[in-house]
């Protein structure tokens, strides 16, 4: 598991077992502290419903990792089973259209970018503001996936480039499905990508932690883009969602595009380098955003 992965199940541990009076045993986990817990938090009025819902599916999946391991699965026995017996607080998901880039918000920060292209101040994390909008935008990427990719991640079929989003090397990904390959858009080609990759050097392309300075970036006076719902680092994924359905992608190359594809989905585009070329054409029928 990913170091960041640990540390977040930790620090939800150490949350609860710091409610239970510091008690770390898991052997003797109920239902009903569980409930008290989440009781608590929810009095508080912070966390969100869903952070408190999260932190229980977490504190649940502890326990039932401790179950399954030959070394605890005795001891684990009297542990409560959590999944599908304590109820997680309710919680409204934001719409798309309030959380995604509008067209004119994905073109102002686009040329933000570009100026930090020509501009000599000092910026911190320059190739990642440069180039993760692009990716993004034009590939339906969350931040947290886009700014783990490596040089030897991208590759040539037919003429054209491809992405991998991947696991391998330690990354980690909200899903299975989440892995798949994309095409290099041409907007991305054009806009000199694939040159500063050419001269990259091997390894991580971009900074770590993207999703926090990225954001500040989005909010700064440097690219100005303050409207509250938004998100920026999910809001360009959302807005490639409707430029497919607004361009016609066919609903499989999309789905698989997004990582929300079955598993034969993942068969027709992802089995072999063979089938991406076709993905290659769904992928061009998403006309540029026009940055001006």
């Amino acid at each position: 598991m990913p170091a960041k992965s640990v540390q977040k199940y930790r620090r939800i541990a150490n949350a609860f077992s710091a409610f239970r009076d510091g008690s770390d045993d898991a052997t003797t986990v109920t239902v009903d502290e569980v409930e008290d817990w989440r009781d608590a938090m929810l009095a508080t009025g912070k966390p969100s419903n869903r952070t408190i819902a999260d932190r229980l599916v977490c504190l649940g999946t502890i326990i039932n990792w401790g179950k399954g391991q030959k070394a605890y699965r005795e001891a684990m026995k009297s542990a409560a089973k959590l999944d599908g017996v304590v109820e997680v607080p309710s919680y409204v998901e934001k719409p798309a259209d309030t959380t995604s880039y509008t067209m004119e918000e994905a073109r102002k920060l686009l040329a933000a970018t570009r100026r930090l292209a020509t501009s000599t101040d000092k910026v911190h994390n320059r190739d990642s503001k440069r180039w993760l909008p692009w990716i993004c935008v034009y590939g339906g990427l969350r931040i947290s996936e886009a700014e783990h990719l490596r040089k030897d991640d991208f590759f040539e079929v037919d003429g054209a480039w491809f992405f991998r989003i991947t696991t391998a090397g330690r990354r980690s990904l909200k899903t299975r499905s989440s892995e798949r390959v994309i095409p290099v858009h041409p907007a991305i080609v054009d806009e000199g990508f694939m040159d500063w990759l050419k001269a990259a050097p091997p390894g991580q392309l971009f900074g770590s932690s993207a999703s926090s300075y990225m954001s500040r970036w989005v909010r700064s006076e440097n690219v100005g883009i303050t409207r509250k719902g938004i998100s920026p680092n999910h809001g360009l994924r959302h807005l490639l969602k409707a430029l497919a359905q607004r361009y016609q992608v066919g609903d499989e190359a999309r789905e698989y595009i997004l990582g929300h594809a079955s598993a034969d989905v993942h068969r027709k585009y992802g089995a072999t380098d063979v089938m991406l070329p076709g993905l290659a054409v769904e992928m061009e029928k998403i006309a540029p955003l026009g940055v001006p």
